[in-house]
């Protein structure tokens, strides 16, 4: 089952355990006047728009791969959330279901662009696709889980290739006797520089 990216280390010394990596709160965009926020999942990329506040990221046309193709880089990967009821009732959640009524709305961001993940691919992704780059599967607004909060956003196996604009870095795939083998197997990778914020100079 997809669940986005998961933390897994940073640096060389990449690791298949899960590790939070650390994380910034970022204030969620829920403006009516702007559209508000769509359902933001622990695992989605996320974007820091030009008030300072974080959505989840739309992607380029396709609605597929974060690139630089909209104009928007990716700050970073969600993996919580924490807001409040117009009632004042403080909630926190796997998911955040983006209620333009909510008020002090935060998201927990993986944004370094060091950050090492996890992710499942979507095909037989092996040691020779290792050092390339891929695009994602399944960003559209709806994919995740309400149940789990969890992204269902994948590695995109057909789409690997050189391109610096692919969302990401493929640096492993984890070794337990089984997951090298399988037909769908869970991947380390990175952010590419070509679409993260903090490895482009310009600014929002």
């Amino acid at each position: 089952m997809a669940y986005g990216l998961r933390p897994a280390g940073f640096g060389g010394g990449a690791n298949t355990g899960y590790s939070t990596g650390g994380f910034t709160e970022y204030r969620i965009d829920v403006s009516a006047v702007s559209g508000g926020a769509t359902v933001i999942y622990a695992g989605d990329f996320v974007e820091l728009t030009g008030t300072g506040e974080v959505d989840r990221q739309a992607g380029n046309t396709t609605g597929e791969t974060p690139t630089t193709a909209n104009g928007d880089r990716t700050l970073g990967v969600a993996i919580g959330f924490r807001w409040k009821l117009a009632s004042g009732e403080q909630k926190y959640g796997q998911y955040y279901p983006s209620v333009s009524t909510d008020t002090d709305a935060w998201a927990m961001v993986c944004d370094d662009p060091n950050q090492i993940y996890l992710i499942q691919s979507d095909g037989a992704t092996t040691y020779a696709d290792i050092g390339a780059n891929a695009p994602i599967v399944n960003f559209a607004t709806s994919a995740g889980s309400t149940a789990t909060g969890n992204s269902g956003i994948q590695l995109d196996h057909s789409g690997i290739n050189t391109t610096n604009t692919l969302a990401l870095r493929i640096l492993d795939v984890p070794r337990d006797g089984s997951n090298e083998s399988s037909s769908t197997p869970n991947v380390l990778v990175k952010l590419n520089d070509g679409v993260s914020q903090f490895s482009n100079p310009l600014g929002v």
